[in-house]
């Protein structure tokens, strides 16, 4: 095995990780998130718990945007790659002027979007060999994983 191929096995299964925590993080906004219909709700309920979480948990997805390799995004430009990673610099910094509504109507629609679109290119990516589905094997059942939808990955 020459150096390039073993490179590119570690890059693919650092970038499926990362992915898998972006479909993590995901899953967890879509049941913290999920059940409130108006953003007021969201906002109010559980002194405001519940948006805290989401909120860091979407901080979150922007940080493992920064982690995924070039040639991973490059892959799949159909994510807006920049926009994630801005959006965790925007919390990270700028934490008291983000606009709560904005936030909380984003979840519903652009959050179950981006989840699609990454399970569209997982699978892509298995089917290719890029990703190893012995990798998300291991994943499933993990206390670490236990909001994603394995049954959407094409493991068979």
């Amino acid at each position: 095995m020459t150096e390039q191929s073993v490179i590119s096995t570690q890059e693919s299964s650092k970038d499926l990780m990362c992915l898998l925590r972006i479909q993590e993080a995901i899953g967890k906004i879509l049941f913290y998130a999920g059940s409130y219909g108006k953003p007021d709700v969201l906002l109010f309920t559980n002194h405001e718990k519940d948006y805290e979480a989401s909120l860091h948990l979407m901080m979150l997805i922007g940080e493992q945007a920064f982690n995924i390799s070039d040639s991973t995004k490059e892959a799949f430009p159909q994510i807006n790659w920049e926009q994630l990673k801005s959006f965790r610099t925007i919390v990270a910094n700028d934490y008291l002027r983000i606009d709560k509504h904005v936030v909380s109507t984003l979840k519903k629609s652009d959050i179950t979007d981006l989840r699609v679109l990454i399970t569209a290119f997982i699978n892509t990516q298995l089917t290719q060999g890029v990703f190893a589905k012995e990798d998300i094997s291991k994943c499933k059942g993990s206390i670490q994983f236990q909001y994603i939808d394995f049954a959407s990955f094409k493991l068979n």
